[in-house]
């Protein structure tokens, strides 16, 4: 739906009765709501040129989630799109100018060494990253960072020597940053749950909106209701 100003947005806003999320055609900046209509994230258009060299079979994108700061005060960034149809994901998780990016299981600080969790602590591991990748990883550049690493995958790994393990305060606050991305910071609200496959266990509403940026934004609080209304319209017809 479109409106001249906020103020005709408004009372149309109050009538949908969700959470929604509202497009600023300025820039393309998209900006998320929780259940309590209060700011959780934005999103834009960020595709680093890497991502479409060759010649795919789909389309290649990548989108830049940032993340409203919580009571704990971390920042959060996630870069998360597809290379040719196949999503990828980049989060960066900051507590001041203490840095950690998370592929998956892989956790990397901003000097680009992979911090590998051991039965004694944390191990640092040299992966000699190039300069331009610890430029990018300092200045909390997820989506530049997310370009020069994706390639990286369990047939194409790194070539990190063995380090040490970290001391015991720095493992701590490293573990604090990556337990971070297991908290439930925004549940979704039930019609969430049940528009994005009816899931059981509460989701945080940031990895919902996250995970549905991928080859295609199919957001399921937005498409969902979306897809309730065509199904009542005489003449159209729905699958799923």
């Amino acid at each position: 739906m479109t409106t001249r100003d906020e103020a005709a947005l408004a009372p149309l806003l109050a009538d949908f009765d969700q959470p929604v999320a509202k497009l600023r055609y300025v820039d393309g900046t998209w900006s998320h709501y929780d259940a309590r209509g209060a700011l959780l994230a934005t999103s834009v258009v960020s595709t680093p040129a890497s991502f479409k060299q060759g010649k795919p079979l789909f389309w290649s994108i990548g989108y830049l989630v940032d993340v409203a700061p919580a009571a704990n005060h971390l920042e959060h960034r996630i870069h998360q799109g597809s290379i040719d149809g196949a999503p990828i994901r980049l989060d960066l998780v900051a507590s001041g100018d203490d840095r950690v990016y998370l592929r998956g299981e892989d956790v990397y600080d901003s000097d680009g060494h992979k911090l590998v969790r051991t039965d004694a602590g944390w191990r640092s591991d040299d992966c000699h990253w190039s300069k331009a990748k610890q430029r990018a990883a300092r200045a909390g550049d997820v989506a530049a960072l997310h370009g020069m690493i994706f390639h990286v995958t369990d047939e194409n790994p790194e070539d990190c020597t063995t380090g040490r393990l970290v001391p015991p305060a720095r493992a701590d606050h490293i573990a604090a940053l990556v337990g971070s991305m297991d908290e439930v910071r925004s549940a979704s609200p039930a019609f969430v749950q049940k528009l994005a496959l009816e899931q059981e266990a509460p989701q945080d509403l940031t990895n919902v909106i996250a995970s549905s940026m991928s080859l295609d934004i199919e957001w399921p609080h937005v498409d969902g209701r979306f897809v309730q209304v065509y199904k009542t319209l005489p003449g159209f017809s729905y699958d799923n």
